[in-house]
């Protein structure tokens, strides 16, 4: 799975010693993920990543809230049916945020602490996004948050830059790996910032299975070709209107 889409310029990275990350592995008999704390897969388990599929992709995030989930989820015991089940209720308040990718559209939906927002794709043919930021902002206002991409034979990286274009977290995707799926690596002034974590990790990963899934359908074609870019401007007269940005629910 390579990249096909443009790339776009990368700003200055900081260095990766002691950047608090989060490590991404996939079970297939699962069929979901377990986040760990750190940069290895020996790490604290601290979300689960389940994966639903029904017309488009979603995404739903979820707390290891006590040992027993993590040993429920990684046992070869359990059943898959009892898992599916369980997870299919998304409103426990266990659920850290939620994604939605849909096949042809080349933006995102995503919801994370309760409040729904879009990853809107600023260029047909080029990987760059914004996204509005409520972790980031010291006064309460919603800041914008860009999203660049760089790529290579092996790794797909997508960079989280500030208004002043420096880079605040950065998600590595592994292309082509079977478990190992990626890292979320945080940088800057929240970077131990749980809530940010938690935003970025939604954010980002939501982003990356958008961008995954545009390279390897057909149909994103389409909706690159017929897709309106950069309409997040519209933004500004939602939240004038008192609707703190909110979109329909994910």
């Amino acid at each position: 799975m390579e990249s096909s889409q443009e790339t776009s310029p990368m700003p200055s990275q900081t260095s990766e010693t002691a950047n608090p990350s989060l490590t991404i592995d996939f079970s297939w008999r699962k069929f979901k993920s377990i986040i760990y704390e750190g940069d290895t897969f020996g790490g604290t388990p601290l979300y689960t990543l389940q994966y639903n599929f029904l017309g488009r992709l979603k995404l739903i995030f979820k707390r290891v809230s006590i040992p027993a989930a993590l040993a429920e989820i990684t046992s070869e015991e359990t059943s898959n049916t009892q898992d599916d089940n369980s997870d299919d209720n998304t409103t426990g308040s266990n659920i850290v945020g939620k994604g939605k990718i849909r096949a042809v559209r080349i933006d995102a939906d995503y919801e994370v602490h309760g409040r729904s927002d879009k990853l809107v794709a600023q260029k047909r043919w080029r990987t760059e996004y914004t996204h509005r930021s409520k972790a980031m902002s010291n006064d309460g206002e919603l800041v914008t948050m860009h999203w660049l991409s760089d790529s290579d034979f092996k790794t797909w990286d997508f960079i989280c830059v500030d208004e002043n274009q420096l880079p605040v977290a950065k998600f590595t995707a592994n292309i082509w790996a079977l478990k190992q799926l990626g890292k979320i690596e945080f940088m800057g002034p929240k970077a131990h910032d749980r809530v940010f974590q938690e935003e970025i990790m939604v954010a980002g990963t939501t982003l990356a299975y958008c961008m995954i899934m545009r390279v390897n359908n057909p149909l994103a074609l389409l909706g690159s070709a017929f897709a309106k870019p950069g309409h997040d401007k519209d933004w500004n007269d939602e939240t004038s209107k008192g609707t703190n940005g909110k979109h329909s629910a994910v």
